[in-house]
């Protein structure tokens, strides 16, 4: 509660996964995370594959969260 640094020791900091379509394969082997457990993620929230995903946030809780793309209108 009162120490940031011990907070984030105990509960950990999101990592982004994917940033602008492209996957950060050294965030994935530190997070200990299969490149078919984040493609599932990505799918799960409307996206085919990372190539349209702006951003994917790995959170403290282990849910994945996913930002897509602008799509050109």
């Amino acid at each position: 509660y009162r120490s940031k640094r011990l907070e984030a020791l105990i509960e950990g900091r999101p990592v982004i996964v994917v940033h602008n379509g492209r996957v950060d394969h050294k965030a994935m082997r530190k997070t200990q995370m299969t490149i078919h457990e984040l493609e599932s993620s990505i799918r799960s929230q409307g996206c085919a594959g990372p190539e349209e995903v702006r951003f994917a946030v790995l959170e403290n809780n282990g849910h994945i969260t996913v930002i897509k793309k602008p799509t050109d209108a």
